[in-house]
């Protein structure tokens, strides 16, 4: 993973526009292992919905609360991950909300309007950086 140091221009984006991409903020080496997992792993598969956009397009979802010890788990835990949110937020604990991994069917769309997801006794998973991870 590579180190990210935010710039004042990105913080101030940020502020601004509530989001921010990061060109890079993974090497090509884990995107790949990520696709990977993504597009292959049972656990993930196997806990997918299935839902269908307005025009008939299936689009596929999964969604956890809390980060395991697997491949995704390990990002949303890492050192790079949680500094460079907590330079975004500012001060006070980094919280992992939830983990979502939407996959649409290639050159067929698949849109998320009208999908209400609906969490019931959600759990907040404070933690800092894994220190241990490279």
């Amino acid at each position: 993973m590579n180190n990210i140091k935010l710039s004042p221009s990105q913080k101030a984006q940020y502020d601004q526009d509530g989001s921010l991409i990061i060109r890079n903020f993974l090497d090509p080496e884990e995107v790949a292992l990520l696709y990977e997992l993504a597009t292959n792993d049972s656990a993930l598969l196997n806990n997918a919905w299935d839902f269908n956009d307005q025009s008939g397009n299936r689009t596929k979802l999964t969604l956890w609360f809390t980060p395991g010890n697997d491949t995704f788990g390990l990002l949303v835990r890492s050192e790079s991950m949680v500094s460079t949110i907590q330079a975004l937020v500012g001060e006070g604990e980094v919280c992992h909300f939830h983990s979502k991994l939407m996959q649409k069917e290639p050159k067929v769309g698949g849109a998320w309007e009208g999908i209400r997801i609906m969490a019931i006794g959600i759990k907040m998973v404070f933690f800092t950086p894994m220190h241990s991870l490279v």
